[in-house]
């Protein structure tokens, strides 16, 4: 903890009674007040690191598959409604989030960066990589229709946020790096060339700016027209199965599972 604020409520002591352990069922771990190494009353290091990662104590990241249908309804829905004034004003506010590429840096100068700068550098990185802001659009659409249907999601801002975040960041993240050891450079085909790739933390605040820059852009256009994209995704590739007769909760094949 480098914020000498954060170290002396630690040492002053909680301002409310902790838990004894995790509040989440079936944690049982102690709580970092409890433990005395931070802030959090009622959850263990384990699940505040979860929540700073994925934006949720319980739900993790959604997987590329399980959002695929739904960008692709979303991207043919932005298609066919691109000359709408509301759709052409989104994908403009998306663009000029959007940086000079001047401002990408490598991802190993990133580290040191404030939340707020990792933004600009990310996005500046989107537009050095050629990605256009309509895929940013059809991101935000898509997992936003997915936490809808979802029954499972968590449906809090902050889990939105860090889930578009998290897809907005893996489109063009990393540095790349290719070269040869010895002193020989020029060498074609060297047989000791070595490739570094180079990725940022995906996790944090920086994943709740991103999410928010994202949403202050296009997300009045996607509370709008959601019902939309759920039923042009269900026309091409069904419903979720969460919606589908006989869908067990989530708590409940955890506890049956639990309990064999």
């Amino acid at each position: 903890m480098r914020d000498p604020s954060i170290k002396r409520r630690v040492a002053e002591g909680p301002n409310l009674d902790p838990s004894p352990v995790c509040v989440l069922p079936g944690c049982g771990r102690p709580t970092l007040q409890a433990e005395g190494r931070g802030l959090s009353p009622f959850h263990c290091g384990y699940h505040v690191k979860l929540k700073a990662r994925h934006g949720s104590f319980l739900c993790r990241t959604i997987r590329a598959p399980h959002l695929k249908p739904y960008v692709t309804a979303a991207t043919a829905w932005l298609k066919v409604n691109a000359m709408d004034p509301e759709v052409a004003t989104a994908v403009a506010d998306v663009a000029w989030s959007m940086p000079h590429p001047r401002e990408a840096v490598r991802a190993d100068e990133v580290r040191t960066k404030l939340p707020k700068e990792k933004v600009r550098i990310a996005m500046a990185r989107l537009r050095k990589a050629g990605i256009r802001p309509e895929r940013l659009v059809a991101i935000h659409m898509a997992i936003t229709a997915l936490i809808a249907e979802d029954a499972d999601a968590d449906r809090s801002d902050e889990y939105r946020l860090v889930q578009v975040g998290k897809a907005v960041h893996r489109l063009a993240s990393g540095t790349h790096r290719e070269g040869v050891l010895g002193r020989n450079s020029t060498v074609p085909r060297n047989p000791h060339a070595i490739r570094r790739d180079i990725y940022p933390q995906s996790s944090g605040r920086v994943l709740r700016f991103l999410g928010s820059t994202i949403e202050a852009a296009c997300g009045h256009l996607t509370a709008q027209h959601l019902p939309a994209i759920i039923a042009l995704k269900t026309e091409r590739f069904g419903p979720h199965p969460s919606q589908v007769p006989g869908w067990v909760p989530r708590w409940k094949r955890e506890l049956l599972a639990a309990r064999l």
